[in-house]
């Protein structure tokens, strides 16, 4: 139904993220080091380092 959308594959995670409590990473991403999550976080795309996300599906709030 959803051609789009990965159902299995490897999660790369990098060093030094905090993630707040229910943060859900989707199948095959990479998480860059540095990184800090909000809680319910839903994350749908690759990360970028040191910055801040929140929300549904993910957003780049602030660098840190």
């Amino acid at each position: 139904f959803f051609p789009d959308v990965r159902l299995s594959g490897k999660v790369k995670i990098g060093n030094n993220n905090t993630f707040g409590v229910r943060t859900v990473i989707l199948p095959g991403l990479n998480v860059a080091s540095g990184d800090k999550f909000a809680p319910g976080t839903i994350l749908q795309v690759d990360t970028e380092s040191d910055f801040i996300y929140f929300g549904n599906p993910a957003r780049k709030m602030k660098k840190i």
